[in-house]
């Protein structure tokens, strides 16, 4: 399965509106959002972006009325500004319904972006009765990979026109500068430490009692990988740490298992993807995903990626049973003999001739 990009793509020169999460708060949404905006400014649009994520500092007396306020907002930024495309990516939102049906009011041709592929199965009826009548008025849905057209299919939401897509875009940041926002403690973490690894997330997420990322696993598999490869490092990404009492627990367990020393927390909301061109083996260890920007960066910088079975993934990752740990730690070994220290040991040969 290999996806692109396409919804975007081929407008120009129109005005377009993006309702959705913008950085600083870094997660796959925020990224796939302010890359898509970047697309359009290059395709000479005029781009304007409602975060609904967003929370000004407002005066007391508004606090009991914010969602009102916020409703007035979005409906105001919709008017002022009168877009041709108005591309909504906040389905996930606990209370988008508001949200949309003002979008639907007030626009001429929406967009509705699908990122997250759980929410719908929790949905009441009811907003799944609203949701089906409000799609009616769409262009298209784009569902961001296979799973997330699956939880509408699974929760009978009534849809006409889509397509499934990727969310990855390539980076068009500047790379020095990112890189000089990173901590020395960083630079000397990957200078003592090899092979290198990565995992990210964009915050500690425990769903029923599961670690969707696969945060814990990898500690268990950064063990067992530590017996062969002493000096191994792991990066955890972590954009926002949320849930403080897992992360403790998390913390626990690494000094149980004698892997603290090999881990480098890389936390407040930094960008990733410079570091690709430093690292040896990409980690997607999750029970639940959709079509994983992550995955697509690593493997844009020609860096192998192993991740679990819990979605159809692109052909050329590396996969592990989901939840299981040996195979998880076996297939990672596995990945850094044949894919990262036979190469090195082949350049190393060729050189020597």
């Amino acid at each position: 399965m290999n996806l692109k990009h396409r919804y975007a793509l081929n407008i120009e020169r129109k005005k377009v509106g993006v309702v959705g999460a913008m950085p600083p708060l870094l997660g796959g949404v925020s990224i796939h959002n302010e890359r898509v905006v970047d697309l359009l400014h290059t395709n000479h649009n005029r781009v304007s972006v409602f975060d609904p994520d967003a929370r000004p500092a407002l005066p007391f007396i508004v606090k009991p009325f914010y969602k009102a306020w916020r409703a007035w907002l979005l409906m105001w930024w919709l008017f002022w500004n009168r877009h041709d495309y108005v591309f909504y990516h906040a389905t996930y939102k606990r209370d988008c319904l508001l949200d949309i049906f003002i979008v639907g009011w007030c626009s001429k041709k929406i967009y509705i972006i699908e990122h997250n592929c759980r929410h719908m199965y929790k949905r009441a009826a009811y907003f799944k009765r609203l949701y089906s009548r409000f799609l009616k008025r769409v262009a298209t849905v784009v569902f961001i990979g296979n799973s997330t057209k699956k939880s509408y299919d699974d929760t009978q939401i009534i849809y006409d026109n889509y397509s499934v897509e990727s969310a990855f875009l390539p980076p068009t940041s500047t790379q020095l500068l990112i890189t000089k926002a990173y901590n020395s403690s960083l630079h000397i973490f990957l200078q003592d430490h090899t092979p290198i690894l990565l995992i990210n997330s964009a915050h500690i997420m425990v769903v029923d009692g599961v670690d969707i990322y696969g945060l814990e696993d990898t500690l268990y598999a950064m063990h067992a990988l530590k017996e062969r490869y002493p000096d191994v490092g792991l990066i955890m990404a972590i954009a926002h740490i949320g849930n403080q009492k897992y992360w403790e627990k998390l913390e626990k367990l690494m000094h149980d298992l004698h892997v603290a020393e090999n881990i480098y927390v890389l936390h407040n909301n930094q960008y990733i993807w410079p570091l690709f061109a430093q690292i040896d083996l990409f980690l997607r260890p999750t029970y639940s995903d959709g079509e994983s920007i992550s995955v697509q960066e690593a493997l844009h910088f020609k860096v192998p990626v192993l991740a679990s079975d819990v979605v159809e993934r692109p052909d050329t990752v590396w996969l592990f049973k989901t939840g299981d740990r040996k195979s998880y730690s076996m297939q990672a070994e596995k990945i850094l003999k044949e894919r990262v220290y036979a190469a090195n040991n082949k350049r190393d040969y060729l050189y020597a001739q």
